[in-house]
């Protein structure tokens, strides 16, 4: 090879290594270093710095350096917490000291001779004076003499206070109030539309509705409530006052309940008010948890028999006594049924039966039926001693006389009950009026059959109801089950879902031939059958004041 060609071949070489580079890298230990590489490229002249790889591994930890010297004792801590006190040492043997003293009359001298024993372990107590008087040094107690005989006995106590309550023979307890907080629009009437203004208004004034607060009551389950309407006027004309009204299907609301007020006439808000209408109630029913139960008085009894006289051309009336209940005070809320003493089972029979509707007749051949009346809920002028009943047909059935009342021998059934203080109990035993309730032996007599009686609430199923006529319903129900064999009262409601509201004659009842069960019927002035009553889950609900 010639020199000119080892000169280009050696030129070429390095233009094929191209130039180099420094590159920044690190070792093993992660030092940085720098390296020289090649760039592949003959157009690259410029240096350039490379990409940093990745970190090394950790080294290894070196080992411990030597100990140091100790350093200088710090300061002292604060004292502690003292301890607690250790037990008591044991205790030393009893000082002993006895004296006797004798009385030696020895030459007109009296000598007194003591003796004191020391305990050993005492000695140190040697340098007392123990010449004072044995008067300022008390001995060890004497043994405890026998048992002496037994006084007489002394004289007997009052009785023992009671917590009074009055509950049924179930454990439901009572549980009352009242409102006047009535008010009336055609929104009661669900089943028809009124757009007539003047329809309107005269609907209004016969339909009052009233939400009753029962909440104090703190009942749980399915109560019986019960309701009458007291009032210095025009509470005759309604019919519907003590129907209840389901809060849901087949269920009443323990804490809260409505009742509708129907009239056969227009009763305006102005009136109800001045005549001071109060709704009154009472309900029996579990609470949820043990409580004080409140305190009422209840006396029940019966009116005379057929001594209903008459008032005017629409209506009979009969002042109730009730002064064998014995209240001093108070404003007693009285509840009604109204019943005979002469009627059986027969439906369509001789027309002795107050409660029987003569539905097949004509209208003026049903005088004697007591479910057509109404006005038996409603109380006029009470006291704690007497109140008032007026009685008339409902709309389109004939009148009734006195002479109705004494040949079928109507009667009112009647329990008051009567808030009371804790005053008024303050000496209050068991059975009445702090446990149970009076019965007066009944027809109008005064005097008490007993003080201790006792109730019985229960409700009907919805089955049962019987077609009686074009306009009512019928259906017995067995209260048997009360047991009550020498007297009973008995008041009776109806509850369902509506139209419950617009039947009457729940509240009047007539004994059948098969002891134990009596008969309801029903007005519902045809709009509403036998089967419709099962539907709408109308239930009588009954409570039974007997002995």
């Amino acid at each position: 090879m010639s020199e000119n060609e080892g000169i280009e071949a050696s030129q070429e070489l390095k233009a094929s290594r191209g130039p180099k580079v420094l590159m920044e890298t690190r070792d093993r230990t992660g030092r940085p270093a720098t390296r020289c590489v090649v760039c592949p490229s003959a157009s690259v002249t410029r240096f350039a710095k490379g990409e940093r790889g990745p970190p090394g591994l950790p080294g290894r930890m070196g080992r411990e350096g030597e100990r140091g010297p100790e350093g200088d004792l710090g300061r002292d801590g604060d004292p502690g917490v003292p301890g607690k006190p250790g037990a008591p040492g044991e205790e030393g043997e009893a000082y002993r000291t006895s004296a006797l003293c004798m009385a030696d009359r020895r030459d007109d001298k009296v000598q007194d001779r003591v003796t004191v024993e020391i305990g050993a372990r005492l000695a140190h107590l040697a340098h007392l004076d123990l010449r004072e008087p044995m008067e300022h040094r008390s001995g060890t107690r004497g043994q405890d003499g026998q048992t002496g005989p037994r006084g007489p006995p002394g004289p007997p106590g009052k009785n023992g206070r009671s917590i009074c309550g009055i509950e049924s023979s179930l454990g439901k307890d009572l549980c009352c109030g009242s409102t006047n907080a009535f008010k009336m629009g055609t929104e009661l009437n669900p089943h028809r539309l009124v757009l007539d203004y003047e329809k309107i208004i005269g609907s209004s004034a016969r339909e009052y509705y009233v939400d009753i607060d029962a909440s104090k009551c703190d009942f749980q389950g399915q109560p019986q409530f019960f309701t009458t309407l007291h009032g210095a006027g025009y509470g005759a004309y309604a019919y519907s006052q003590t129907n209840i009204v389901n809060s849901n299907k087949d269920s009443v609301d323990p804490q809260r309940f409505r009742v509708y007020l129907r009239t056969i006439i227009p009763v305006y808000d102005v009136t109800s008010r001045s005549r001071n209408w109060q709704l009154r109630w009472c309900g029996y029913g579990f609470p949820k948890a043990h409580k004080k139960p409140y305190m009422y008085s209840v006396c029940c009894g019966s009116s005379s028999a057929g001594k209903f006289k008459n008032l005017d051309s629409q209506f009979i009336f009969q002042d109730v006594d009730t002064s064998g209940c014995g209240w001093s005070g108070g404003n007693p809320s009285y509840f009604t049924s109204l019943t005979d003493t002469s009627c059986g089972d027969d439906l369509r029979g001789s027309g002795k039966c107050a409660a029987k509707v003569l539905s097949e007749r004509t209208l003026k051949d049903t005088s004697d039926a007591v479910s057509q009346l109404i006005g038996a809920q409603s109380i006029y002028d009470s006291s704690n001693s007497k109140f008032n009943v007026l009685l008339r047909p409902q709309m389109g059935f004939q009148q009734v006389r006195d002479s109705n009342a004494k040949a079928n021998n109507w009667q009112i059934n009647w329990c008051g009950v009567n808030e009371m203080s804790e005053e008024d109990m303050r000496d209050a035993g068991a059975g009445f009026p702090c446990t149970a309730p009076r019965l007066l032996k009944g027809n109008g007599d005064q005097e008490v059959y007993t003080n201790n009686g006792q109730v019985c609430c229960d409700v009907s199923s919805p089955s049962g109801w019987k077609p009686a006529g074009s306009q009512f319903v019928s259906k017995v129900v067995d209260i048997g089950v009360c047991g009550f064999k020498k007297i009973h009262y008995v008041i009776t409601n109806l509850r369902g879902d509506e139209p419950v509201d617009r039947t009457s004659g729940a509240g009047m009842w007539s004994s059948t031939t098969e002891d134990g069960k009596i008969r309801l019927y029903i007005w519902t002035g045809g709009k509403y059958k036998f089967y419709d009553a099962r539907k709408y889950h109308w239930r009588v609900q009954y409570c039974v004041y007997g002995a």
